[in-house]
């Protein structure tokens, strides 16, 4: 069968972007489940890589979140961490 990252620890990220369809989806594997939950990944997206995306900054917003994401992993993500947003979030998600 399938999973995400390591066989035996089941413990990946996977960052799904689909921009045409303006869809985002962050999946964990098992082993990580604790570490990111549903609820922080979908905090991830919408506090870290929106405001990246509404400004048409992709690759710095797939950059940030990996980042995060890495964090996240370890436990060390915190909400208000993430200094390096971009100052103006202003503009559509294209």
């Amino acid at each position: 069968s399938w999973g995400i990252g390591d066989k035996n620890k089941n413990n990946g990220i996977l960052l799904l972007i689909a921009l045409n369809d303006k869809k985002i989806r962050i999946e964990v594997g098992k082993g990580l489940e604790g570490a990111i939950p549903d609820v922080t990944a979908d905090k991830i997206i919408r506090n870290e890589l929106a405001p990246y995306f509404k400004q048409q900054r992709f690759y710095d917003g797939i950059d940030h979140t990996i980042r995060i994401l890495s964090l996240a992993a370890v436990g060390e993500y915190k909400e208000a961490r993430a200094k390096q947003r971009p100052s103006n979030s202003m503009g559509a998600f294209a």
